[in-house]
């Protein structure tokens, strides 16, 4: 793994673990989405690729797709 930026807010695991939560996955849930991305298809969803990123802004965004329950779905396995 290579480090290639920083958070400027929440911490990464908190952001896993709320977006977790909006998938219905128990907590802690970022090891279970971390299980379930490596089946997952990498270009599903476009996602920041900023090096220095705001993790809450993620989690909103994970918010407002998750709505979606279909999307919500999908993203439990291609998170």
């Amino acid at each position: 793994m290579e480090i290639i930026g920083s958070t400027i807010d929440d911490a990464a695991g908190e952001a896993f673990d709320k977006s977790a939560k909006l998938l219905g996955f128990p907590y802690p849930g970022g090891p279970l989405i971390d299980k379930h991305a490596r089946n997952g298809n990498p270009k599903r969803f476009e996602f920041n690729n900023a090096a220095m990123i705001a993790i809450t802004g993620k989690y909103m965004y994970d918010k407002g797709l998750f709505a979606d329950q279909s999307i919500a779905a999908k993203a439990r396995i291609e998170f």
